[in-house]
């Protein structure tokens, strides 16, 4: 069986400084309506990701490293859908 060339994916940016990965130790549950489901195994698929925790895990470095001022954002958990239009 020929082995697929990956490029950088689910360890970008989380090696500690001797090249291990840190081990996984807290689960986080979230809910999702079924538009936002939707959209994130979507996303997931178009960038042929293993599981939705690497998606989910991805989208929070992606939004880190997001400029932009949190203070700016809603107040409300209800404000915070991924289907919403963007705040400006």
């Amino acid at each position: 069986m020929q082995s697929r060339e990956r490029g950088p994916g689910r360890r970008e940016g989380r090696e500690k400084a001797n090249g291990t990965i840190p081990k996984r130790t807290y689960r986080l549950q979230i809910m999702l309506n079924a538009d936002e489901l939707a959209v994130l195994d979507a996303w997931r698929f178009e960038r042929r990701m293993p599981s939705r925790s690497d998606a989910v895990r991805k989208l929070m470095r992606l939004g880190q490293n997001a400029p932009g001022n949190s203070a700016e954002w809603p107040a409300k958990s209800a404000d915070f859908g991924i289907n919403d239009p963007p705040i400006d």
